[in-house]
């Protein structure tokens, strides 16, 4: 099995974005805090890790070591949460919203801009990976397309890779290199986008292809 380590930078690479913006967003949370709570998690195992190899490398080599201030550790907390609030007001401007986010509460946005803070949260560790769970089927298809070219731009500005989960298969050809075809919960089809779209084998890919309408 995977150790620590290992999983903490599995799940540092490997983000998701949800299907509903409306439930996927901590509504006790403001904004700023939604999406900094990843960096603040990896911050602390990070110490926690660093505090198990001292306490072990103490143990084992009968090493010293001098106290932290509590001067220092307070300037280190500020120097922190400074740097998570740069990145943060980063991440809003990458989703296409601004500074002025920062304080709001997820209910003062509408569907389109939650999902777009969503985005902004899958993105605050600099992931490798991100799932993306049908995260445009609870938008009407105006917001959607919107979302789906900045989707689009951001994995070519991120060099992302996007395992993209949708019924809608105009915006999976738009986004994909790949398609697999899921039917009753097993692949019938895998293959390049534009060989899967224009020579479908399998009856439930071309009832996918015929039933979803052009979206961008």
């Amino acid at each position: 099995s995977a150790g620590k380590n290992e999983m903490r930078r599995l799940r540092r690479d490997l983000q998701i974005i949800f299907q509903d913006p409306f439930a996927s967003l901590d509504p006790r949370f403001r904004v700023e805090d939604v999406i900094a709570e990843p960096l603040i998690i990896h911050e602390r195992e990070g110490a926690t890790n660093e505090r198990s190899t001292r306490v072990h490398d103490r143990a084992g080599r009968d090493l010293s070591r001098a106290e932290t201030s509590a001067e220092e550790l307070l300037a280190s907390a500020a120097e922190g949460k400074a740097a998570r609030r740069r990145r943060v007001a980063e991440l809003l401007c990458a989703v296409g919203l601004d500074e002025s986010a920062l304080r709001r509460y997820p209910h003062e946005f509408s569907g389109g801009q939650r999902q777009r803070i969503g985005i902004a949260r899958a993105l605050a560790l600099r992931p490798k990976f991100i799932v993306c769970d049908e995260p445009v089927s609870a938008l009407d298809v105006s917001v959607g397309a919107q979302i789906v070219n900045l989707l689009a731009q951001l994995q070519r500005d991120f060099g992302l890779t996007y395992l993209f989960i949708s019924h809608s298969m105009p915006v999976v050809r738009y986004l994909s290199t790949r398609i697999a075809v899921m039917y009753r919960g097993k692949i019938v089809e895998i293959g390049d986008a534009a060989q899967i779209s224009e020579s479908p084998q399998h009856a439930y890919t071309r009832s996918l292809l015929e039933a979803t309408p052009e979206m961008v």
